[in-house]
């Protein structure tokens, strides 16, 4: 790749070795103006949020500087809302009477506004590193609240996922992706 070589670390491996006033810098100059919420949280809780063992976020680094990001964890798809049918083919033991069922969640992915790597990259990155965690520990699929914006459903569409029948408003849209 040369010049354009792009490296991916752990915020918590990073926590372990660099100053965090530094670190916090760092998190401070990525700049989305598309999209203030990836903003907030690489600048205000990532670390936080790294610490209380609530998120694993990956940063993708071109020399010093912040390219993109994604953050991962454990969560619990409540399906109070989903159809007994979608209950038990989502559920480990095939119960529709199941209320909470595991998954993986990918809680945040995006990239800076000068960043040079593409989207399908950072998925792709991220999905490699699911599907190892997957190998271990075994879920039936990956979550994601996605913003209800045409292009960005197009975007996770073209990586397997689907839309679950269930909202929590108009802006966001749950979206799933089955590991094979």
């Amino acid at each position: 790749m040369g010049s354009t070589e792009l490296n991916i670390i752990q915020l918590t491996d990073i926590l372990k070795y660099d100053n965090e006033a530094q670190l916090s810098q760092a998190l401070r100059a990525f700049s989305c103006v598309r999209n203030k919420e990836l903003e907030t949280f690489i600048r205000e809780k990532a670390i936080r949020l790294e610490k209380q063992h609530h998120t694993r976020t990956y940063l993708i680094f071109k020399g010093h500087t912040i390219q993109a990001f994604f953050a991962l964890a454990v969560n619990l798809l409540e399906t109070s809302a989903l159809s007994r049918t979608l209950i038990k083919k989502l559920s480990s033991n095939h119960n529709s009477d199941t209320q909470y069922i595991p998954c993986f969640i990918i809680g945040q992915l995006g990239k800076s506004d000068d960043s040079v790597i593409r989207g399908d990259e950072i998925m792709e990155i991220a999905l490699s590193i699911l599907l190892e965690i997957h190998n271990y520990l075994g879920t039936r699929f990956v979550l994601l609240d996605a913003v209800n914006v045409p292009k960005v459903i197009e975007f996770y569409e073209r990586h397997n996922f689907i839309k679950l029948p269930v909202s929590n408003n108009d802006k966001q849209v749950k979206m799933i992706r089955y590991f094979a």
